[in-house]
């Protein structure tokens, strides 16, 4: 009688989800994985090595109970057949129908437990796994930013090249100039015509050096405006990585202060299920092993939470360091704009004396 209102076990899968589940399952059993280590990740990479889909973590978690249910695996021991006069009594009879209904109770809600409890981890496992893709990703965009600071500092190498080139240039064309003033005070009278020849030619030599230098200059100071704007924009891109990662790691924080609650109210209702029914004594071990499996991984996420902490520091430390040399550059472009000034100054102070020249010598002439 009390036979045929028992639920009747499933033996066979009924979908296709659920047959991919199975056998992950019972290729792990076979090759040794206890019920405890066929975690919802196990049981996923196993479905992906047999050529399945990956599917929900519901559905694996699911069908994982149905298997172990079908296969009568991890199953407590069945309570001793009670005797023809034990049964035959009715307060026997209600109190083997309330230990097995207490019973079942407790084994349904500590599998919901063990099943809320792996979803957290295997969700805390994917925010960290987030968080090192975030990283690395702020590695590559600091390598970029290395790389193209190395070219600006080759590019204003060749300045600094091509400037000194153009100073030894103008030291070159004032030592003419002296020459050239010196040749015509000996030959203004007999000469008058080639010096003056020679004065035209020397300025147009003057002009088209004063071009090319500030030609360069415009140029320069156009790449170092495009340096700027690069950086400006590689630093903003990588501020906001650095604030997207730090969200991240207040996710982490978040995550690990409801693993640390969950993780209390999974052993307060230890306490509960091993005050209610000695029989559990197993199943609370259980529980215990499950407890050190969370605070193993609540360790583990927290030393990962300062790691990353920690590289977030350095490379915000990096950063400011690449903002000083760029401060750097910056300062060095402005004494060579007050170089070239002074450059300009000392060539307009030569033409001035070069226009007294001539005038005091058309004065002579006159008198002569």
């Amino acid at each position: 009688m009390h036979g045929s209102n028992e639920p009747q076990v499933q033996t066979q899968p009924q979908t296709r989800k659920e047959t991919e589940v199975w056998n992950a399952c019972q290729t792990l059993w076979e090759e040794g994985v206890t019920i405890e280590q066929m975690t919802g990740l196990v049981i996923a990479d196993r479905l992906q090595q047999l050529g399945y889909r990956r599917g929900s973590n519901t559905d694996i978690h699911r069908f994982k109970k149905t298997w172990v249910v079908a296969k009568q695996v991890g199953q407590l021991p069945e309570e001793p057949i009670k005797t023809a006069n034990q049964l035959s009594s009715p307060i026997a009879i209600a109190v083997a129908k309330v230990e097995t209904e207490l019973s079942k109770q407790l084994k349904e809600k500590q599998t919901q437990i063990e099943q809320n409890a792996q979803e957290q981890i295997e969700h805390y496992q994917q925010l960290a796994q987030r968080a090192t893709q975030g990283l690395e990703a702020n590695q590559a965009l600091l390598n970029d930013l290395q790389e193209q600071n190395r070219q600006l500092s080759v590019s204003n190498e060749r300045f600094l090249e091509q400037l000194q080139t153009e100073r030894e240039e103008r030291a070159s064309a004032v030592s003419k100039l002296e020459k050239l003033e010196s040749y015509a005070h000996a030959y203004r009278k007999d000469n008058e015509l080639h010096i003056q020849e020679l004065l035209f030619a020397h300025q147009q030599t003057v002009d088209s050096l004063h071009d090319r230098m500030k030609t360069q200059s415009e140029q320069y100071s156009q790449r170092l405006a495009e340096a700027n704007a690069n950086y400006e924009t590689q630093n903003k891109a990588h501020k906001t990585e650095i604030a997207r990662t730090n969200n991240l790691l207040d996710e982490l924080r978040h995550a690990r202060i409801a693993n640390e609650k969950h993780l209390m109210e999974a052993v307060n209702d230890k306490q509960q299920l091993a005050g209610e029914k000695q029989v559990m004594v197993d199943e609370n071990s259980q529980l215990k092993e499950a407890k050190f499996s969370l605070e193993s991984e609540n360790q583990r996420l927290q030393s990962l939470l300062d790691e990353k902490e920690q590289q977030v520091k350095r490379l915000q430390a990096q950063l400011d360091g690449k903002g000083a040399e760029h401060a750097e550059l910056c300062d060095l472009l402005v004494q060579q704009q007050v170089k070239l000034a002074s450059c300009e100054e000392k060539m307009q102070g030569l033409q001035e004396k070069f226009m007294v020249w001539q005038a005091e010598s058309g004065s002579a002439e006159s008198e002569v």
